[in-house]
């Protein structure tokens, strides 16, 4: 099941990501973030926790979820609470999704094959 996660800028210094299923659910979105840098960084740490989801720390604390890999201080904060059936859903593709940038034209990488923090954001 092919993932989608599209980038997107909602205002100077916010960035987003979107986690769409293959049926187009919506399953996650992020909290903002100030760089392509922290976004890029924020998938990783979502990748991580998917590739050892049975040992994955999720806390839910009022309208945010955090996600990290066990044994890891770094987390990924995600808007809202993840149902768990979500979360298995979710972590079931991540590692294979396809990645879209739908930032403005002038923001977009050309190269695809490297970090994104590669270049400035």
């Amino acid at each position: 099941m092919k993932h989608t996660v599209r980038i997107k800028k909602e205002a100077p210094r916010r960035l987003v990501f979107e986690v769409v299923s293959a049926t187009g659910a919506l399953l996650a979105r992020s909290a903002p973030f100030v760089s392509i840098c922290k976004l890029e960084a924020g998938l990783s740490i979502l990748t991580a926790a998917a590739r050892g989801a049975e040992s994955a720390v999720v806390n839910i604390d009022g309208n945010n979820t955090s996600v990290a890999p066990a044994g890891q201080r770094s987390r990924v904060l995600l808007e809202g609470n993840l149902h768990p059936e979500h979360r298995r859903v979710l972590f079931a593709g991540i590692t294979e999704a396809v990645v879209i940038d739908a930032r403005p034209p002038k923001e977009r990488r050309d190269d695809l094959s490297g970090p994104l923090c590669g270049l400035i954001d």
